[in-house]
């Protein structure tokens, strides 16, 4: 395999596919030729932490990735609060087809009244206040 690496892309090129990235405009005049070693320890999921970057001799590397941007904090923390509204309403309406048809245990009758207070904890959680966000804990 023939394989090249951009610093300026941090993206692994095949060489001898270069015409076809030049008639595409996507090649990179910074591209080097790399050993297949080198492109397999950096062409999968970086470590933690860490995105591909460039050292200083152009070649791949791991590097610390950036703090995410406030924007991006907030928009994690949408995430995250949708997914715990979704699992408290899969849980609450479980419980309710369960009352429906026959009556809860008093364990159950507990457990739904545990989900409906997190339910309420998480929906008044305001994912635009990141940094004083406390996440309720997951009933058992």
């Amino acid at each position: 395999m023939n394989i090249g690496f951009s610093a300026k892309t941090k993206a692994f090129y095949d060489l001898d596919e270069k015409a076809v990235y030049i008639q595409n405009a996507s090649w990179s005049e910074d591209v080097k030729s790399i050993s297949e070693v080198l492109w397999l320890n950096h062409c999968g999921q970086p470590p933690k932490g860490k995105i591909r970057g460039a050292d200083e001799h152009g070649m791949p590397c791991w590097i610390d990735a950036p703090e995410p941007t406030e924007q991006e904090r907030i928009a994690e923390a949408v995430n995250i609060r949708n997914a715990m509204l979704m699992t408290a309403d899969t849980e609450i309406r479980q419980l309710k087809i369960i009352e429906e048809i026959c009556a809860l245990t008093s364990e159950e009758t507990q457990r739904l009244m545990s989900w409906k207070k997190y339910l309420a904890d998480v929906y008044r959680i305001e994912p635009g206040n990141v940094s004083s966000i406390r996440w309720p804990d997951v009933p058992v």
